[in-house]
């Protein structure tokens, strides 16, 4: 074959080859664009990754009363404390019988100062005897609800709604749909004459200080309530 014609020929099959390369190359782009994530690691959006918590309850009856009750036993503590204070230049602390004296005096003072502050407005009376069963609260076909009128279930909606037991469910991951309701935090409940039986759930039984704060609401609430018993696996304990 004659040499100039063996050039042309290895010419043309290179230019039929950059032609080819090119267009697997625009190929390649426009394929990216529909798939931009090829040969990467997907990711997921932030919100999918870590699910939202509920938003915080409206403060309640129950969290202005807890502020209130911390504020003014602050003020009791001091006005005890100053009460004493200034009460100690009257009493012979030297002797047994002058301290005597004094430790009394504070007692008193203390007592006094409690009792004032222990009146608690917007009491209620206390219902006839219930048993509200772990059937009856969990029974999501009739979606049966304690009654309206009940002074029990009204306090208890107080407290499963405020933003301390808010703190709770998210801290014992509560289903969603039992946010709020007494179904979310309680097995069952009775009433037999004074005594209020609280079955806690499984998933709430070991809160610690749970129980101490609703017996507190509780008994300023609903006077009536003599013994409040938080029911567990071995027995009770009371509250």
């Amino acid at each position: 074959m004659c040499p100039l014609i063996h050039v042309m020929i290895t010419v043309s099959s290179m230019r039929l080859s950059s032609i080819a390369v090119a267009g697997l190359l625009l190929l390649a782009r426009s394929t990216s664009a529909f798939c931009p994530n090829i040969g990467g690691p997907l990711s997921l959006p932030p919100r999918a990754r870590f699910p939202m918590r509920f938003p915080a309850f409206r403060a309640n009856e129950f969290d202005f009363w807890w502020e209130e009750r911390r504020a003014r036993h602050a003020a009791v503590g001091n006005e005890v404390w100053a009460a004493a204070k200034a009460n100690a230049a009257a009493f012979n602390t030297a002797s047994a019988e002058g301290r005597a004296a004094l430790r009394a005096a504070r007692a008193k003072a203390a007592s006094e100062q409690a009792a004032r502050a222990a009146t608690a407005p917007n009491t209620l009376q206390l219902d006839e005897d219930f048993w509200w069963s772990g059937a009856m609260l969990s029974d999501e076909v009739s979606r049966w609800s304690p009654p309206s009128s009940s002074s029990v279930a009204l306090v208890l909606t107080e407290f499963v709604r405020s933003d301390y037991a808010r703190q709770v469910f998210n801290y014992c991951r509560v289903a969603g749909t039992d946010y709020g309701q007494i179904r979310g935090m309680f097995e069952s409940v009775r009433l037999v004459g004074t005594k209020l039986e609280l079955k806690p759930k499984q998933a709430c039984a070991n809160v610690e200080g749970l129980f101490d704060r609703l017996a507190k609401y509780l008994r300023a609430r609903i006077p009536q309530i003599k013994e409040i018993h938080e029911m567990t696996r071995d027995g009770s304990n009371i509250h």
